[in-house]
């Protein structure tokens, strides 16, 4: 005898299903059990990680001699004891690993939760990398990094890579998906061919980040940021020609930003909606300008690492195409919000994953 569940006959459970379970679980190789274990536990290690991160701030910092030849050690305490200037970034950077460590927990209200904290991560340790360069201008010191700074920002970093991979746990993948995103991808990276070059350094102003903001509007942050960061961020890194070395800060930071639309993709995308509406607008107007200041922090932190710009001529140089280029495809996604939303009725994203989430 069958049993119909949501429109679909299945036969009735009879115990055989949970032994078969716990032989395929037995089965698996060493490889899949690692798989496995990390796909369940990686949450709580992107929120431990994290607090090792900020239990190496309290390490050696920076280094340096006065004019005695004397070496001192800078440490966390000494920005609130007021020994040194307190810059922005420290502040900046410990709310970061804050948000970090706390959002992890909560992926089971949504995917979302997840991938915040890995950009908050990434984020963080972006400012980590440049806190020479601010306690340099703050404090007139000539300062060479310590293994606090190094470590916390490693650490930051694969908390970023739990993270991710916490946010995948229960994330199907559909053939409708790939086939979409594979298709957008390509259209992006189509578009970056199609380009004003702006500076020696590989600006330009395009419109390669509107297909990558639509699949973050349509999937969701998470699969914005494999699809932006991830995918299309090595394709474009590759063929650019300006070396790996660049890849962290200018691609998967600056591409992967594009996850930030994805927060705001229900709230945009409603169910049903056929056309467009003011909130819709106001929403992606928003959303556009954070992404394109997470894309920003990201390319002026490379302008300083890999080619030794000075802060202030980072912001010049990246300010010239950055804000323009995310403009000019916030516009362009806000002229397009109702054809998309027309699509979005016709094919839903979440009828297609139905079968699979259950």
């Amino acid at each position: 005898m069958l049993a119909e569940v949501n429109g679909i006959y299945c036969p009735p459970y009879s115990g055989m299903e949970d032994i078969f379970m716990e032989t395929s679980v037995a089965g698996l190789s060493l490889a899949d059990k690692i798989s496995a274990f990390m796909r369940k536990w990686a949450w709580l290690g992107a929120s431990i990680v994290g607090i090792i991160a900020i239990c190496f701030l309290f390490g050696n910092l920076f280094k340096y001699k006065d004019a005695l030849e004397a070496i001192h050690y800078v440490h966390l305490w000494d920005y609130f004891n007021g020994t040194y200037k307190l810059d922005w970034t420290i502040i900046a950077t410990l709310v970061l690993l804050g948000i970090g460590i706390v959002l992890p927990p909560f992926k089971k209200f949504g995917e979302g939760f997840p991938i915040a904290s890995a950009l908050s991560y990434l984020l963080a340790a972006c400012f980590l990398i440049l806190s020479r360069e601010f306690f340099v201008e703050a404090n007139s010191l000539d300062v060479t990094m310590q293994y606090g700074i190094a470590l916390g920002a490693a650490f930051a970093t694969f908390g970023a890579i739990l993270s991710i991979v916490a946010s995948y746990e229960k994330v199907p993948v559909t053939i409708e998906d790939m086939a979409e995103e594979a298709m957008l991808v390509a259209l992006a990276f189509g578009l970056n061919f199609i380009k004003i070059p702006v500076g020696a350094t590989g600006g330009s102003i395009n419109l390669q980040v509107l297909p990558l903001m639509i699949i973050a509007l349509r999937r969701g942050p998470a699969r914005g940021f494999v699809a932006g960061g991830l995918v299309f961020g090595l394709l474009t890194c590759f063929t650019d020609g300006y070396g790996f070395v660049t890849y962290p800060f200018d691609y998967l930071i600056g591409f992967g930003s594009v996850a930030v639309m994805g927060f705001f993709g229900k709230a945009i995308l409603k169910p049903g909606q056929k056309s467009y509406s003011l909130k819709g607008e106001i929403l992606i107007l928003v959303a556009g300008i954070l992404t394109t200041l997470v894309r920003f922090t990201g390319s002026t932190a490379s302008s300083m690492i890999v080619y030794s710009y000075t802060f202030v001529d980072a912001v010049a140089y990246n300010a010239l195409y950055i804000p323009v280029s995310g403009a000019v495809a916030t516009i362009a996604l806000m002229a397009l919000y109702g054809p998309l939303c027309r699509v979005n009725s016709a094919f839903p994203v979440q009828s297609s994953r139905v079968l699979l989430a259950k």
